[in-house]
């Protein structure tokens, strides 16, 4: 490839040269240990949202409890977000409002019980380590 800087090659001359690079976000998600909710949870797991932005990725930790959890009770958090349009109807009953920001910046999973709050989108590697919490504390 030239010394072209790459914010000025057209498409067909990256494809034609065969240096195709395709741009996917960064993830990572973070754990947090001993995390305390301002209010009673009446489920033992949660996803949390406060902007609809987050629901793609908080929709990926909602299917992975349906598919590994199928028998635990576990409910979604809105803090803010009108989810009636973005979420099907077997996902709104589990939908409670929440008042106030628990300052968490993304969408997360956590576990009541063992006091463990995964913040961001679930890769492979995270919801492993969250599966195992909640086998040992939440199901």
């Amino acid at each position: 490839m030239s010394r072209k800087s790459l914010s000025i090659l057209s498409m067909s001359e990256l494809i034609g040269n065969g240096s195709v690079m395709l741009w996917r976000k960064g993830y990572s998600t973070r754990r947090v240990d001993g995390f305390i909710v301002p209010v009673p949870l009446a489920v033992p797991v949660v996803v949390g949202l406060s902007d609809v932005g987050q629901v793609t990725d908080g929709e990926l930790w909602m299917k992975l409890l349906d598919k590994d959890f199928p028998d635990l009770d576990w409910g979604i958090l809105s803090f803010g977000v009108d989810l009636e349009d973005v979420l099907p109807g077997s996902r709104l009953r589990r939908v409670v409002a929440v008042d106030g920001d628990w300052g968490v910046e993304r969408e997360f999973c956590f576990c009541v019980g063992a006091g463990v709050l995964m913040v961001g989108p679930p890769t492979e590697d995270a919801w492993e380590e969250f599966a195992e919490v909640i086998r040992g504390s939440c199901g």
